[in-house]
């Protein structure tokens, strides 16, 4: 398989933002489901669900997420829990990390190959 087109492609390295800085719909892209219930409870999360399932026909955990991030009341939620926001914004500093690690790669791949 030909991977060119991705090489050419510009890439830059990103500086994580800081805790306090990262937007609620970021930080819900490193909780799960598991974490969502556990934060609003099982009859809510059910509840968005059959929302979502009337409006797109489907149940989609991202439909239900950018519910949530619109939600004054789960930003409160997720506030008053530090520990599993930490959480995310760790797994958050981790994706962050690996995506700057790859980019770091990929800008030494093509500098070798200019040379």
């Amino acid at each position: 398989m030909d991977h060119d087109f991705v090489k050419t492609f510009p890439v830059k390295v990103t500086e994580p933002k800081a805790f306090d800085e990262l937007p609620i719909s970021k930080l819900l892209n490193y909780l799960t489901r598991d974490n969502i219930i556990e934060l609003i409870g099982f009859p809510n999360f059910n509840s968005l669900n059959e929302q979502v399932r009337q409006q797109t026909g489907k149940v989609s955990l991202p439909a239900v997420k950018k519910m949530l991030a619109d939600n004054v009341q789960f930003q409160v939620v997720l506030d008053e829990n530090p520990v599993m926001k930490q959480q995310a914004y760790n797994k958050y500093l981790i994706a962050n990390t690996k995506a700057n690690d790859l980019t770091r790669q990929q800008q030494s791949k093509q500098s070798q190959k200019r040379l």
